[in-house]
């Protein structure tokens, strides 16, 4: 008898709450982008970039053109190529269309003591909150951390003070939308903030 009544109570249960399992509470589910309340990434992008500073030349002091041993160096030196403390215009503006992408689909789940993230075809990555991580790539040593905050769900990732990323997704009230924030900070840009606002799938 006791096995039928929470057979019963299984099939009463509202489709949702399936979605809702405990680890990412409201944001577990499929998502789907809303474009018309989210920020089109290329021209946030566009803008931020005329206000950037290029990449200065560390090699690129004035010598004088009557001293035949530093212009030997300053041959030698620039054979080497320049040495720049940022990224040119092109290439930055390449990375922030990558980083700041928002994916049409998301998907949100709980496995074990993790959180999972889908979105269309990037690999899926899994969180635990609370943790910290480490991850080396082209721009260094980034160190990931994941929590909550008053029911926000925040990702950064830090390699240092200049370059920062950090994700934060909410679901809203009163419509019950998802909100997901991406901010970035490199060197010579003002720090940019993006917004994107899904709904559920």
């Amino acid at each position: 008898m006791r096995s039928l009544i929470v057979a019963l109570l299984i099939m009463s249960m509202p489709a949702w709450a399936a979605t809702n399992a405990p680890g990412c509470g409201t944001l577990c589910g499929s998502w789907q982008l809303d474009p018309a309340r989210s920020d089109a990434v290329p021209q946030a992008v566009d803008a931020a970039l005329t206000l950037y500073r290029e990449p200065r030349d560390k090699r690129g002091r004035e010598r004088n053109p009557d001293d035949a041993v530093r212009q030997i160096e300053a041959e030698m030196e620039n054979s080497l190529g320049p040495i720049h403390d940022r990224l040119g215009g092109a290439d930055l503006r390449a990375e922030l269309l990558k980083l700041l992408a928002a994916p049409k689909a998301l998907t949100l789940a709980t496995r074990g003591a993790e959180i999972t993230i889908r979105g269309d075809s990037s690999p899926e990555r899994r969180l635990s909150p609370g943790e910290s991580h480490a991850r080396v790539d082209a721009i260094g040593t980034a160190k990931i951390r994941s929590g909550w905050e008053a029911g926000r769900l925040t990702i950064s990732e830090r390699y240092d003070r200049r370059h920062q990323y950090i994700e934060t997704y909410l679901v809203q009230r009163p419509d019950g939308s998802l909100l997901v924030t991406r901010e970035v900070r490199r060197p010579g840009l003002k720090p940019m903030l993006l917004r994107s606002v899904y709904r559920r799938a």
